[in-house]
C-alpha cells in the first residue's frame, strides 16, 4: 500500500495540470503586492486555494478515471491489488499537493511579514486553510471520478463549488466561512485598503473543511467495496459533525 501510495503522489505532484496550478499559486504569492493592505493578506491566505487546488481537482479527476479512459479497468481486475487498495492509494495521494501547499504558504508568510506586506499577520487557522482546500480539491476530484467518470462531470461540478462560493461570498459577514474560497479581511471600497476581518471562526472553518475532505474520501472509497454498510455510517457521523463545524464558524 504504501509503495503504491507514493507512485500515486508522485503522479498527482508531478502532474503538467497540477504544475500549471502550482505555477500560477507561486506567481500570484511572489508578485508586487501592496505594502500592508487587504489584497496581499488575501493573496497569502486563498492563493493555493483559487490557483493550486482547482486544477488539482481536475489533475486528480483525470488521475481516478485513468483506467477506464484506457480501458484497463478488467485487466487490473485480475491484479493482486484490490481495487480498495488503489483507490485508498489515491485518497493518500491529495496528501502530496497538501505538503507542497503548506511549503509554499509558509515561505511566502515568512517574506511578507519580513517585507511588511500585512496590517496584522494570518493566525494559523487562516494560513491552513489553503493547504487543506488543496487537500479537498484532489479528493472532491477523485470522489468525482469514481462515481462520474464521464467527460464533462469535473467540470460541471467545479462550476456548482464556485456558485456555491459566490453565492456564500455574497455575505461574507454571515455565511462567508461555509465557503471552500474564504477571505477573512475586510476591504475599505476605494483602494482595497485595510477595513478588518470579517467574522467568525477561522478555527471552526479549517475543521469544517477537514470534514468535506474526509467525507469526500470515505465517499471515493464506497466506490470501490461492496460492503458498504460500515463506510455509510461512517459518512453519516462525518455528515453531522462537518455541519456542526461549519455552524461554529459562522459569526
Amino acid at each position: 500500500m504504501s509503495t503504491l501510495a507514493r507512485a500515486e503522489t508522485a503522479r498527482l505532484v508531478r502532474h503538467p495540470i497540477s504544475l500549471l496550478g502550482l505555477a500560477l499559486s507561486m506567481f500570484m504569492l511572489g508578485g508586487p503586492q501592496p505594502s500592508r493592505s487587504a489584497p496581499a493578506f488575501d493573496s497569502l491566505t486563498t492563493a493555493t486555494t483559487f490557483f493550486y487546488g482547482v486544477l488539482v481537482f481536475f489533475a486528480a479527476n483525470l488521475l481516478a478515471t485513468r483506467d477506464r479512459r484506457a480501458d484497463a479497468e478488467e485487466l487490473l481486475a485480475a491484479t493482486a491489488t484490490r481495487g480498495f487498495d488503489r483507490v485508498l492509494a489515491l485518497c493518500l495521494a491529495g496528501l502530496g499537493p497538501m505538503f507542497v501547499a503548506t511549503v509554499v504558504v509558509g515561505i511566502a508568510a515568512w517574506a511578507y511579514d519580513a517585507n511588511d506586506f500585512l496590517v496584522v499577520p494570518p493566525s494559523f487557522w487562516q494560513l491552513a486553510q489553503g493547504p487543506v482546500t488543496v487537500l479537498g480539491a484532489a479528493l472532491l476530484g477523485i470522489l468525482v471520478g469514481r462515481w462520474a467518470p464521464y467527460p464533462g462531470a469535473p467540470f460541471l461540478v467545479m462550476v456548482g463549488v464556485v456558485a456555491w462560493n459566490l453565492y456564500v461570498g455574497a455575505s461574507e459577514a454571515t455565511r462567508g466561512p461555509i465557503g471552500m474560497y474564504t477571505a477573512w479581511a475586510d476591504w475599505e471600497s476605494d483602494a482595497g485598503g485595510w477595513a478588518g476581518m470579517d467574522p467568525g471562526s477561522p478555527g471552526w472553518h479549517v475543521v469544517y473543511l477537514a470534514g468535506l475532505c474526509a467525507m469526500a474520501a470515505v465517499g471515493a472509497l464506497l466506490s470501490a467495496t461492496r460492503q458498504r454498510l460500515p463506510l455509510l455510517v461512517v459518512l453519516t457521523v462525518l455528515t453531522v459533525l462537518t455541519g456542526v463545524a461549519g455552524w461554529a464558524a459562522l459569526p
